[in-house]
């Protein structure tokens, strides 16, 4: 998939949050799985489709947003 690279500023109150995700090696993979979780929380995009966006297979997501809390463990 091609990549087009756009410069965001993120506030430097966020940055300590962002620190702390233990979801994402760089600030590059927190920065992408926080949006991405968003978008699919909000409905903007399905699962699969979030999943690929993270850079992740489906699998591997749902155990991202279990971390994230977004979906509980039965």
């Amino acid at each position: 998939m091609e990549q087009n690279i756009v410069d965001v500023e993120i506030p430097k109150t966020l940055l300590p949050y962002l620190y702390t995700m233990k979801a994402g090696k760089t600030m590059d993979d927190k920065v992408t799985i926080s949006i991405v979780a968003g978008m699919f929380v909000s409905g903007i995009v399905t699962l699969e489709k979030a999943a690929e966006l993270a850079g992740k297979n489906i699998w591997d997501f749902i155990l991202l947003l279990r971390h994230l809390h977004v979906f509980k463990n039965n």
